[in-house]
């Protein structure tokens, strides 16, 4: 009967959900950006994204590993985002326009950096 009334009872979801899980570096995902991160799944690992970033990936001495390593790990894993967000912060956005203009299956790179980047502050 308590879990019955409980369930009845208007809940603030969102809030509840912050509340318990903001300490571990999970947020509450919006609509829009639940289908950003759905769209960096689409990854296929091609490499295509990193061909002009050995450079600056070398000058990073492994705190920046690429675009296609940025979609695969750190754009995966909320709890990260924000060191990730350290490691593409001399990123310039042209990086992730051109990546995402080579991008086979049209990753967007854009707003998936947006999304990490608020959310390791926020976070």
């Amino acid at each position: 009967m308590k879990t019955l009334l409980l369930r009845s009872k208007k809940r603030d979801v969102l809030g509840d959900f912050d509340e318990n899980y903001r300490k571990d570096g999970l947020l509450p995902v919006l609509p829009n950006e639940w289908q950003v991160l759905r769209n960096a799944g689409t990854c296929i690992a091609c490499g295509l994204c990193d061909a002009q970033e050995g450079e600056r990936i070398a000058k990073s001495r492994g705190v920046y590993r690429g675009l296609m390593y940025f979609v695969l790990a750190g754009g995966r894993s909320m709890p990260d985002y924000k060191l990730v967000a350290r490691s593409i912060a001399d990123v310039p956005l042209e990086a992730f326009v051109e990546g995402e203009r080579v991008c086979p299956v049209g990753v967007q790179l854009v707003e998936l950096r947006g999304l990490v980047l608020e959310h390791g502050q926020r976070g």
